[in-house]
């Protein structure tokens, strides 16, 4: 076999092993897919005040110098206030942090559960308030920014199963700002 033969012969071959030798497409992995829906999370009344905010948020309160005056585990008790609130009277609880020997700062926290028939009596009674109406998706606000001469910041976050209500007795774009901060934390507690 002449040197030329020799080379196209062994060239064929080449050819036609690699030709074999191509490795398949790969197939794609298939795993299984978990169909896991997700659940909304799920209104639980706080019973205690110190269940409603995160421990930063305690501990800030510390800082300024403000303690739990009122509601459950309060200084006081449900006894700092004459009467109950209306969050009280639907069923919840009200959390008075502040000052012992002033009433010129403190913070309100409430939380209370609603049924149909509470819910529209809450938002009648907010909305007779004057107060400025937002519906956000799943909630509707009823709040104002107050100012700093003595008119409150106040947030309200009603949902069809909940009420969360934040007061700051000093007004103010800042102050309204840190009311709608606690009620996302409050919220993010009372929801699991």
């Amino acid at each position: 076999m002449s040197a030329r033969w020799s080379g196209v012969v062994v060239a064929s071959v080449i050819l036609l092993l690699a030709g074999c030798t191509t490795a398949p497409a790969a197939q794609p992995s298939v795993s299984p897919v978990e169909s896991a829906e997700a659940t909304p999370p799920v209104f639980t009344q706080p019973t205690h005040c110190e269940q409603l905010v995160p421990s930063e948020r305690l501990d800030a309160f510390t800082d300024a110098a403000i303690i739990l005056l009122g509601g459950p585990g309060g200084l006081y008790g449900d006894h700092y206030l004459a009467e109950p609130t209306p969050e009280q009277d639907a069923g919840g609880i009200t959390c008075i942090w502040g000052d012992d020997t002033t009433e010129i700062s403190s913070v309100t926290i409430s939380v209370a559960p609603l049924d149909s028939n509470s819910h529209q009596l809450v938002v009648d009674t907010l909305l007779a308030q004057g107060l400025n109406e937002v519906t956000q998706q799943g909630y509707t606000e009823y709040a104002e920014a107050g100012d700093e001469d003595g008119s409150a910041a106040i947030y309200n976050a009603v949902r069809d199963e909940s009420w969360i209500s934040v007061i700051q007795t000093v007004g103010g774009e800042a102050s309204f700002a840190d009311a709608v901060a606690i009620a996302d934390e409050v919220y993010a507690s009372v929801y699991r």
